[in-house]
């Protein structure tokens, strides 16, 4: 009798670790979009892998993980949306690099990109300085000090724009499948796992069924949650002090390279859309705009000016400068570009108009 409790135990433990394997082939192929993708996900590397195509719009890169894909006739031999840039620059006209992601690429629902602040502030400073888009849509900071180091400092750039957003504080965020389907990296679904009293703590980390488990255990606690940021990958470590440590070095980076050719470098941070919530703002105002109060810290102690749009947006009805969570309308751009320029022309880092 025993000997057959035990059988039966055994065949019940193998039939239920047979189960989860074959849920988490399947989880995998399914968020890998393939099989291939699925065997690759097998493998630690240091740079995601991204398996563009040679006409999609996103292609590999070995540094940066992806970019744009310089076959097509809108994006340059760098891999950023801009014509090509000459390395000799106008006498007389600063050269101004704006590195950033889809917040500084991304304009309205359908995506119209002249409509951005950085355009507009081109517009504004024609003839008193040259404005160079390099942001690139799914960009960390991480990946923007990359990019600088290894492709922009070639142009000598007299002034670096470094766009933050609150979900730019780890290495790499985003890859891309062959049909450029946007894929989330390890590291960014392993944010989802709870800060404090995760029940599944003990579970593995490399496991995609864990990692949904997890998912899930998030979204059911958090689901009446008045912090919208927390139901985001990536989004709530901007308000975890240990965070903030990558992004530190990446500026100081960022710094140490752009002064090292003579140029400046200053910090634009657009807001999260629903930090701009009244009822949040209320009641936890100092919590809510935390982001804001440690990214000012980290520029003072670096020695890096900040432009914080936050209070000029507040000021104009926040919340309706945003048409998703993340992506200003034309109006929002609109005000960013006028903050920028008026700092720039104050503080005399381009020419009097």
């Amino acid at each position: 009798m025993m000997k057959k409790l035990l059988f039966h135990a055994l065949g019940i433990s193998m039939s239920l670790v047979t189960g989860l394997l074959a849920t988490e082939v399947i989880l995998r192929i399914r968020d890998e979009a393939g099989v291939e993708g699925a065997w690759e996900s097998l493998f630690a590397r240091e740079v995601p892998t991204t398996r563009g195509t040679d006409t999609s719009e996103i292609v590999a890169d070995p540094i940066l993980g992806f970019k744009y894909n310089p076959a097509l006739p809108e994006v340059n031999s760098l891999g950023i949306r801009e014509t090509e840039i000459p390395l000799e620059k106008q006498p007389g006209i600063p050269r101004i690099i704006v590195i950033g992601d889809s917040v500084s690429m991304m304009c309205d629902w359908e995506w119209h990109p002249e409509k951005g602040y950085v355009p507009f502030l081109g517009q504004d400073l024609e003839g008193r300085a040259e404005v160079i888009n390099a942001a690139v849509s799914g960009y960390t900071t991480y990946q923007e000090r990359l990019l600088l180091e290894h492709y922009l400092l070639p142009y000598k750039p007299d002034l670096v724009i470094l766009q933050y957003t609150v979900n730019d504080n780890q290495k790499f965020l985003h890859r891309f499948d062959s049909s450029v389907g946007l894929l989330l990296t390890e590291d960014a679904r392993r944010a989802y796992h709870l800060k404090e009293g995760d029940p599944l703590a003990w579970l593995p980390d490399w496991s995609y069924l864990v990692i949904r488990l997890r998912f899930l255990s998030l979204q059911w606690r958090v689901k009446d949650q008045k912090y919208p940021w927390d139901k985001y990958p990536g989004f709530p470590l901007a308000w975890q002090d240990e965070s903030w440590g990558l992004f530190e070095e990446q500026l100081a980076s960022i710094k140490a390279l752009v002064e090292g050719i003579g140029g400046k470098v200053q910090v634009l941070m657009v807001p999260f859309g629903p930090q701009f919530g009244k009822k949040l703002l209320d009641q936890e105002r100092a919590y809510v705009l935390k982001p804001q109060t440690k990214m000012a810290e980290i520029c003072k102690e670096h020695g890096v000016p900040l432009i914080d749009v936050f209070p000029v947006m507040e000021k104009n009805n926040g919340e309706s400068l945003f048409y998703d969570l993340v992506h200003m309308t034309s109006q929002g751009h609109r005000i960013v570009a006028d903050t920028l320029k008026e700092y720039l022309t104050e503080n005399q880092l381009v020419p009097a108009g």
